[in-house]
């Protein structure tokens, strides 16, 4: 029978964790929240003013987010069909979406 060489095996220290500026700003970010829709999203906007709500377009109704809380704070459900292109104004007072049958429609979203 043959015998087995051993082999000198090198153990390596382990290095400690380097913290760095990226690694730092990856650890204060908080995990994604799901929101379940009925249709697809057909588009989003933030408002340009704070708090920075985003308007969510999606199938027939446009509805507007808190992007602290995550919740809805206003339903625009007015279209027959489908509602295309939620959009702020650049002052953030006005939001207007299109839909199916061409109308565009402008609502208050405060």
């Amino acid at each position: 029978m043959s015998q087995f060489k051993r082999l000198n095996t090198k153990k390596y220290l382990k290095t400690g964790k380097i913290v760095t500026p990226d690694t730092i700003y990856w650890k204060q970010l908080s995990v994604p929240t799901l929101v379940k829709e009925f249709g697809a999203i057909d588009y989003v906007d933030f408002s340009p003013i704070e708090p920075h709500y985003f308007a969510v377009t999606c199938s027939v109704r446009v509805q507007i987010y808190n992007p602290i809380t995550k919740l809805v704070v206003k339903n625009l459900s007015r279209f027959q069909e489908t509602a295309y292109g939620g959009t702020f104004r650049q002052d953030g007072r006005l939001l207007v979406a299109g839909d199916e049958q061409g109308l565009v429609k402008l609502f208050d979203p405060s």
